[in-house]
């Protein structure tokens, strides 16, 4: 079709002419993300939708896998028919997900058995005292490269935002720095290795 647009002001009018050619969209195909598959029962999941088509309608569906008469939670005044809910899960384990998406060609689902793994909360550790000089500025690890200001709070996570894989059989380095070396200090590392929420 053709488009034309005429402006009009003191001076007079003059005008434009476009062609455009107007799509049906495809049939949409189900898809969807989540910014964090394994979190803790304190953690906000964020899903949002991967598909390629436009989409007029979509329904989520998050239940645990063994369990399905129980749900995660919607939060931040998200629910079932957002584009890009986000949830809260007060118990451990699998829960699986289904979206439901159509327009005005059709419609797609998808179901995803165990795509949120919910684990337990890490322990959180005490701390008596806070000194500058035996707290931690930089974390690396793989491609972990974290810098924090050195004993400004006596515990930080930052799991929901940091992440790297570690090979079976292979070997790395782990490197945790301070900026400052007035008291001899001894470091331990304890790894989560299967994701259960428990520190090996």
């Amino acid at each position: 079709m053709k488009i034309t647009l005429i402006a009009y002001n003191c001076g007079g009018y003059d005008t434009i002419t476009k062609q455009v050619t107007v799509f049906s969209p495809n049939k949409p195909k189900a898809s969807f993300t989540v910014d964090n598959p394994n979190p803790t029962t304190v953690d906000v999941v964020t899903f949002a939708l991967n598909a390629k088509a436009c989409v007029n309608n979509v329904r989520w569906k998050v239940y645990k896998t063994y369990n399905p008469l129980y749900n995660g939670t919607f939060i931040n005044g998200t629910n079932k028919f957002s584009f890009s809910p986000q949830m809260t899960f007060g118990d451990t384990g699998c829960y699986t997900v289904e979206l439901y998406m159509d327009n005005d060609n059709g419609k797609d689902s998808i179901k995803t058995s165990c795509a949120i793994n919910v684990k337990n909360i890490y322990c959180i550790p005490s701390v008596a005292s806070l000194i500058q000089d035996i707290g931690i500025s930089n974390v690396t690890l793989n491609t972990i490269n974290n810098t924090s200001t050195q004993s400004k709070q006596d515990y930080s996570n930052y799991t929901p935002s940091m992440s790297t894989t570690l090979e079976i059989g292979q070997s790395y380095k782990l490197s945790i720095s301070r900026t400052s070396n007035a008291n001899a200090v001894t470091r331990t590392a304890w790894i989560d290795w299967n994701e259960n929420g428990k520190l090996d």
